[in-house]
């Protein structure tokens, strides 16, 4: 299972007790692009129902979001064989994703086959990053600054440091 929106970490527990044996693939990213995304798209989705709130507490709230999200994620993780789960660096998948591919089948002990591989290979080919525009968005936007992000995620960015 590949753990892709941060709602998945909230019930991380959930998943283990269903599904003992998963394997999980945990892609982590910089917490600044997380939540200034995740805040832009609140804020738009806000705008488009009509809702009027402040930029700067969708901030909060998504900060807050994302901070149960990590808990929870780190606190599951550290309870779970490791052999079950690979945390990998988003920017390292984007920068070298058949390498991450390999990385992953290695760590599960699975065989990642020609036709797999290249079938992988025409995707990434077909789908490049941004293929439909960027989406631009900036922490101050919405009333964080990275001190913020360094002092309420500094688990997190312990635990995921490259």
């Amino acid at each position: 299972l590949l753990l892709k929106a941060s709602l998945h970490l909230l019930f991380l527990d959930a998943l283990r007790r269903e599904y003992p044996q998963a394997k999980i693939i945990y892609p982590y990213r910089d917490l600044k692009n997380v939540i200034g995304s995740l805040s832009s798209l609140q804020s738009q989705a806000k705008f488009m129902y009509g809702t009027k709130e402040d930029n700067h507490d969708i901030g909060l709230k998504c900060m807050e979001y994302i901070k149960q999200c990590t808990t929870r994620l780190i606190q599951a993780l550290k309870t779970w064989p490791r052999e079950n789960y690979i945390s990998v660096s988003y920017t390292e998948m984007v920068q070298d994703p058949m390498g991450t591919m390999k990385k992953i089948y290695s760590h599960f002990n699975l065989n990642l086959t020609p036709g797999a591989e290249a079938a992988m290979q025409r995707y990434l080919e077909e789908n490049p990053q941004n293929k439909h525009g960027k989406h631009e968005y900036t922490l101050e936007q919405f009333g964080i600054t990275d001190e913020d992000i360094d002092k309420n995620f500094a688990e997190y960015l312990q635990y995921f440091n490259d």
